[in-house]
């Protein structure tokens, strides 16, 4: 089944997320804190659960979308997600907790970014943190996975791969915003 090639998103909740990022002093929130201690806690727990975590600090607007993420993306229950085989939410955790450390240190804002691999063969699913001058930049690396959301070549980015033996440029795809998928 055909997944997205080359694809760049901003999920709704890591919107939100950046959003919460820019208010002032959020560095310095106790909240933050909370999350930290959380995500260093045993995992096993429910309370520390990620969805859990994400929940109780409010970047979930709804009971639907906090199952998403648990069942999709953290393949809860197991073999049920976008990558079964692969242990998504221990990434996951290390990644969001280096964030917030990073985050409560510099007080610079946090962009994320969701890269999906153009590659049907990958098994990759990292994340990479990134501190340039005005913020902390996260990108999320997975593979493939079957969706069908209709998607435009971007006018500002492109990827640059070897493909069969050949180096090629294409524009990212990204996602039509849904104003304008309602609006064709």
């Amino acid at each position: 089944m055909p997944g997205m090639p080359d694809l760049l998103v901003k999920a709704p909740v890591f919107g939100r997320f950046a959003r919460a990022s820019r208010l002032k002093g959020a560095h310095r929130n106790p909240l933050l804190d909370q999350m930290i201690s959380r995500l260093q806690a045993d995992p096993t727990k429910a309370e520390n659960k990620l969805v859990r975590i994400a929940r109780d600090m409010g970047f979930y607007k709804s009971d639907a979308q906090a199952e998403h993420v648990k069942r999709d993306w953290l393949n809860d229950p197991a073999g049920g997600g976008f990558w079964p085989a692969i242990d998504t939410e221990s990434v996951m955790r290390e990644g969001l907790l280096a964030v917030c450390r990073k985050f409560k240190e510099t007080g610079l804002p946090v962009e994320f970014l969701w890269v999906i691999s153009g590659d049907q063969n990958t098994t990759r699913w990292e994340m990479t943190i990134s501190q340039l001058s005005e913020c902390l930049v996260v990108m999320f690396h997975t593979p493939q996975f079957p969706c069908f959301v209709p998607t435009v070549p971007s006018d500002s980015m492109w990827v640059v791969r070897c493909e069969n033996g050949r180096v090629v440029t294409r524009p990212i795809q990204i996602p039509v915003p849904p104003d304008q998928t309602q609006a064709s």
